[in-house]
């Protein structure tokens, strides 16, 4: 029986994260710069050597990579079939519009909150106003 090393998880992980970074069409620079957006810091050599299995990483940091691929983590450790890139980019590319619309509800919100504000605001300046009006008679 063949003895598991240490390091092959992480070789295995990073054969993985590679194939499907690539059938998502991500480049590393790509995936650097979402994982440190998500607090994980880091740099296209570091995607390069976590691919190389040169680096090990933390759940943390595998949850980040699946959830930005579309993927589970699982798939990534390779205890689960490796989806293909059609199913990839549509994972991704539901995942892209799901943020995309809470952009928009955030805006949304912040429009009617901001109206809201003014409109409370002309309120008070219209009141303001009528009592200047009837304390100078005009």
């Amino acid at each position: 029986m063949a003895e598991l090393t240490l390091a092959e998880p992480d070789a295995v992980f990073g054969r993985r994260l590679r194939t499907v970074r690539q059938q998502a069409g991500r480049t590393q620079q790509d995936l650097a710069e979402r994982m440190t957006l998500l607090g994980h810091r880091m740099l296209q050599s570091t995607i390069a050597k976590i691919e190389l299995g040169e680096r090990p990483i933390s759940l943390s940091e595998a949850a980040c990579f699946a959830g930005l691929l579309g993927v589970t983590v699982a798939a990534l450790a390779g205890d689960a079939p490796a989806p293909d890139g059609d199913l990839i980019a549509a994972r991704i590319a539901v995942k892209a519009l799901r943020d995309e619309l809470a952009g928009y509800d955030l805006a949304a919100s912040r429009i009617r909150d901001a109206r809201r504000s003014a409109e409370a605001r002309l309120r008070k300046a219209e009141a303001r106003l009528a009592a200047l009006k009837e304390n100078t008679g005009a």
